[in-house]
């Protein structure tokens, strides 16, 4: 755990940014794709706040994201020193 908090240079919020970043622009990604497919391509309608779906949607992913890259970088059973 510490080698990414020192590639970060010892700054825990930089470190977790770095860390959750490329879920959150993955999921983003999928939402996107999801949404131009179900509205785009099947022309279903959507009644609401695009906005506020939108933004639901990211506190989502990064809930999601937080959930995810808090168990696999900080559990001692997934790392490779476990491991070895």
């Amino acid at each position: 755990m510490g080698e990414w908090l020192a590639a970060a240079g010892g700054d825990p919020v930089t470190a977790l940014v770095g860390k959750l970043a490329p879920y959150f622009g993955a999921f983003v990604l999928m939402m996107v794709v999801g949404a131009i497919t179900i509205h785009g391509v099947y022309e279903v309608p959507f009644r609401g706040d695009s906005v506020l779906a939108g933004a639901a949607a990211c506190l989502l992913v990064c809930s999601l994201s937080l959930r995810r890259g808090a168990s696999c970088s900080c559990s001692p059973a997934t790392s490779p020193s476990a491991s070895a």
